[in-house]
């Protein structure tokens, strides 16, 4: 534990965190470098309709999308409440 580096300035003892970004970083990389071997740009990458309509998928079942809607039921069922 002593090797955890501080990050972000938030300190230490943030371990899942820390865990997390370098899993981030080594995602990202493999991505970018595998994007790499099937595209010279990003234009080229922006270009391909199967890709984006891929990262729209992925982005309408994100955590984010999930959380909206939570949200969003939530203050219905309160706002139905009054």
């Amino acid at each position: 534990m002593a090797s955890r580096v501080f990050v972000c300035g938030w300190g230490t003892g943030y371990w899942y965190r820390d865990d997390s970004l370098a899993l981030w970083d080594a995602i990202w990389t493999f991505v970018e470098q595998v994007l790499a071997l099937y595209y010279d740009d990003d234009v080229a990458v922006i270009s391909d309709i199967e890709l984006t309509a891929m990262i729209a998928e992925l982005r309408q079942h994100s955590i984010t999308a999930l959380v909206r809607t939570q949200a969003l039921s939530l203050s219905l069922c309160l706002s139905s409440c009054h």
